[in-house]
């Protein structure tokens, strides 16, 4: 599970889930549920910080019973728990072996024809003698690739139609605003990919709203102490927090909740595929 995987599907993005959990009949619907969405936010880091509101949003369950999910993961070793002052942090664990159903679980009827799929039992009638042995398939699990059997066509990531792009781009283009002789990635896709990929962990490790990270770029940089300060991503990233109490103080001073730029806006607010899986990013 921690091999880094290419997607053979052009444009498609995963989320790639630990089956274990997904078959353990002892965990409630709920807690398998909230399970994808942990996977979805630790990518292939097996790390993520979500809070528990953005859990229970996004799944539509309860924050007491996004609470009681965690708890229950935790009992059958899915997750470790590590609390922090903003958000807890969860890593989830690699379980080789699926754990065994209850007994009171209905136990599946043995097949007919070992390892012969449904479309051979139904023209067989269930005998399916003579049938060839077949692999076991999962026509839901992905078929990948380890990183050394990657081709050298693969997409880049985060090109310039991306809100990862565009949201490092305004920064940029802020700080050159204030300082003309900055020191700042050249206004390419390649220059702009450290500070894109800053951008990336914010959205999908950090859980921060990219509509959110647009104002706190436009207020920094109007800011007289912050402008001189913030002069990277990875700066934004780092200083986040104390950006965010301070804005909210006084952020009405730097227009920081003015409408953002209409090219910006209508790739951020609308619903984006890729939010639903991995950007690979680790």
């Amino acid at each position: 599970m921690d091999t880094k995987c290419q997607v053979e599907r052009e444009g498609w993005y995963y989320t790639i889930v630990e089956n274990a959990p997904l078959e353990d009949l002892r965990l409630k619907k709920d807690t398998r549920l909230l399970y994808v969405y942990l996977s979805k936010y630790a990518g292939v880091s097996k790390e993520c910080w979500p809070s528990l509101n953005t859990l229970a949003k996004v799944s539509g369950i309860s924050r007491r019973q996004v609470i009681n999910c965690i708890q229950e993961l935790e009992q059958y070793g899915y997750i470790v728990k590590q609390s922090g002052e903003i958000s807890n942090k969860y890593i989830l664990k690699h379980k080789p072996q699926s754990p065994k159903p209850d007994d009171s679980a209905p136990s599946a009827p043995a097949p007919s024809a070992q390892d012969a799929p449904g479309v051979v039992h139904g023209m067989h009638q269930g005998g399916a003698h003579g049938a060839p042995k077949l692999e076991s398939i999962n026509y839901n699990q992905l078929n990948y690739r380890s990183s050394s059997q990657v081709p050298a066509t693969v997409p880049k990531p985060f090109p310039k139609e991306s809100k990862e792009h565009k949201l490092a781009a305004l920064l940029r283009t802020k700080i050159l605003e204030n300082l003309p002789n900055a020191r700042v990635p050249p206004d390419t896709e390649e220059g702009l990919r450290k500070w894109a990929r800053e951008i990336d962990l914010m959205i999908r490790r950090d859980s921060r709203d990219p509509t959110e990270i647009y104002k706190v770029i436009t207020w920094c940089q109007n800011d007289s102490f912050w402008r001189s300060n913030i002069l990277s991503t990875r700066k934004l990233r780092e200083k986040w927090d104390t950006l965010v109490l301070q804005m909210q103080r006084g952020g009405n001073k730097h227009r920081a909740d003015r409408t953002p730029d209409p090219s910006i806006s209508r790739l951020i607010i609308r619903a984006d595929p890729k939010d639903q899986g991995l950007s690979g990013v680790p």
